[in-house]
């Protein structure tokens, strides 16, 4: 994402002096601005609510960190809520000032009783910015009571709002939205939720006996919630020396749902067939990936941890292609918490991460825009990932697009991720290269609503891409300076597949391997990572997998498990292709 400074306001003169008696202080007392970082302010206002005069008087805002530190998570999955780093009033203008202490990401929230928690779950700052005005959203509380199976109250269950009609969640990353309504109940089965005012909503409770999931009508103030038994999965976990994994994490969709005990034994909540697969993650960055077996079963499944992942890049400036040094640089979106780290005076940084797949890598540096951007990994001997930030743009000269991704027929399709992609040629070595520069906008909510602001005037096509879809495309996009444009559709095709079957050097079904299919493009014609068209899968006990989302043309499918590596050809057509592959040792010193 690039923009981010977009959906910030213009800080006004007074604003950029509070910032400069801080960063000049230190430097009278001979402090080294990069080995010793100073706080500076971040400010913002509150809007009064219609019909009032002034914002709600109660309200603070908080400062937290996006990536909470391993014991915190492990408190939030307890129940415990850790202290915010720091919290701010709001004055009877509506202003408030947070000083921040150090260039990190953070989650700021906004909260006062009778109105919803809103907040902007990440947020880069490395120097003073004004935010976005809060609009306070009233809540209307909705008691849930929660009974086990045989009809006794159930207590410490996790109750949350999984849907919500009335409430559109901006696909901006900068924008303030509703806070995810998350809790527990207490030793009687109770708990409060909030939601807007005749808002229609879904609530699910799940412990490690059972699930169950209710609709609630608008005007209801109370719901009873059965749960449904079924078996918790059960997880025995190793770590890499073959110990218990005691104290390690476990994750559904970045949200820690369980802990390893010192036996290295974890029963999780029951998971869907459609369900993300699960990340145990243990503190020190080992981590693995686990598929709950279909049909479910007694057995517990087991687990072995791997060393954590290693992301390399340099963060460099887009118009003169000069390194930033000491930037803030982070890796996440692979199911776990990011990690967020600083580069180094040259531009360059490593991030050890966990989770599969392509991680988001992102940097942020004074005086420019915030990138963040999928990224496949290099390895040892390939170039690192480049990061090219722009200057930050003036708001008013700054563009913005809106509308909805749906399927073909019709129906939303919440996280479906937007790209605007740009052609650019740059200067490496007194050579001119031209690229397409692909900057990730964010995703579409429960409603398949996107929402950007801040983009960079000037040509560029918006993409949405989402798993099991083909990108839908929006091409030569051309919106003047300080103008918008709404109600843009995607309607997604879910194209054509690769059915194979994977197999061990021994000729066995190679089971629990990840397969990807890219594209093979002509060569000549530069493309963005994200516009070439690609799918992943796992192959099953029989070790058979299908590739989803695909156009028809010619692709490269790849396997690479300790087992081995894999490489085939395939040409697809209208009806798809097939593929068998075999796994071979990789015997290279």
């Amino acid at each position: 994402m690039s923009n981010s400074k977009a959906a910030l306001c213009r800080v006004p003169a007074w604003f950029r002096w509070l910032g400069i008696l801080f960063i000049i202080i230190p430097f009278a007392r001979g402090a080294s601005a990069e080995s010793d970082p100073e706080p500076f302010g971040v400010g913002g206002r509150v809007l009064p609510i219609a019909g009032a005069s002034a914002p709600p008087s109660a309200l603070i805002v908080e400062l937290r960190p996006a990536f909470p530190s391993f014991d915190a998570q492990r408190a939030s999955l307890h129940g415990g809520e850790p202290d915010a780093l720091l919290t701010a009033r709001v004055g009877a203008d509506g202003s408030f000032l947070l000083i921040v202490p150090k260039p990190d990401a953070y989650r700021i929230e906004a909260r006062a009783q009778g109105f919803r928690t809103l907040t902007i779950p990440f947020l880069p700052l490395v120097e003073p910015i004004l935010l976005a005005p809060i609009e306070p959203i009233a809540a209307q509380p909705l008691a849930v009571q929660v009974l086990d199976p045989s009809g006794q109250p159930a207590g410490r269950v996790t109750v949350r709002v999984v849907s919500s009609a009335a409430t559109e969640t901006p696909a901006d990353p900068s924008a303030w939205r509703p806070a995810i309504e998350r809790t527990r109940t207490n030793s009687e089965g109770r708990a409060v939720v909030y939601r807007e005012p005749g808002a229609k909503i879904q609530v699910r409770a799940e412990s490690p006996g059972g699930t169950a999931l209710v609709d609630v009508p608008a005007d209801a103030t109370w719901t009873v919630m059965t749960l449904t038994a079924r078996p918790s999965l059960s997880l025995a976990i190793r770590n890499s020396a073959g110990r218990p994994a005691s104290g390690a994490l476990v994750y559904a969709s970045g949200i820690a749902i369980a802990e390893v005990d010192e036996d290295g034994r974890a029963e999780v909540p029951p998971q869907s067939s459609e369900s993300a697969p699960l990340l145990v993650l243990a503190e020190t960055g080992e981590w693995a990936e686990v598929k709950a077996p279909k049909g479910g079963g007694n057995a517990p499944v087991t687990v072995r941890l791997g060393p954590p992942r290693k992301a390399r890049g340099k963060v460099l400036d887009s118009a003169s292609e000069k390194p930033l040094p000491h930037s803030f640089v982070w890796a996440r979106g692979n199911g776990v918490p990011g990690r967020g780290g600083v580069a180094d005076a040259q531009g360059d940084f490593e991030i050890l991460y966990a989770g599969p797949g392509r991680p988001a890598l992102g940097a942020a540096s004074k005086g420019h825009a915030w990138r963040e951007m999928p990224a496949t990994v290099a390895g040892p001997r390939d170039a690192p990932v480049a990061l090219r930030l722009d200057r930050a743009t003036d708001l008013k000269d700054a563009v913005a697009v809106a509308g909805t991704v749906a399927d073909g027929a019709g129906s939303p399709i919440a996280g479906a991720e937007l790209f605007a992609v740009r052609a650019a040629e740059t200067w490496t070595h007194g050579r001119r290269t031209k690229e397409r520069i692909a900057e990730r906008l964010g995703t579409a909510d429960l409603q398949g609503g996107f929402h950007a602001e801040g983009l960079l005037p000037g040509a560029f096509d918006l993409l949405a891409c989402a798993k099991g879809y083909v990108c839908g495309r929006v091409g030569s996009l051309q919106i003047p300076a300080g103008n918008r444009l709404p109600n843009l559709k995607f309607a997604l095709s879910r194209g054509v597949g690769i059915e194979g079957r994977l197999r061990d050097a021994g000729g066995k079904p190679a089971a629990g391997v990840t397969i990807e299919a890219a594209k093979i493009l002509p060569t000549g014609n530069p493309i963005a990572e994200v516009e070439r068209p690609r799918s992943t899968a796992v192959s099953n006990g029989e070790g058979l997998f299908t590739l989803t989302g695909l156009e028809p043309g010619r692709y490269e499918v790849t396997a690479e498990s300790p087992m081995g590596t894999a490489s085939g050809l395939v040409e697809v057509g209208k009806e798809g292709g097939r593929i068998e592959l075999q796994l071979e040792l990789d015997v290279r010193p």
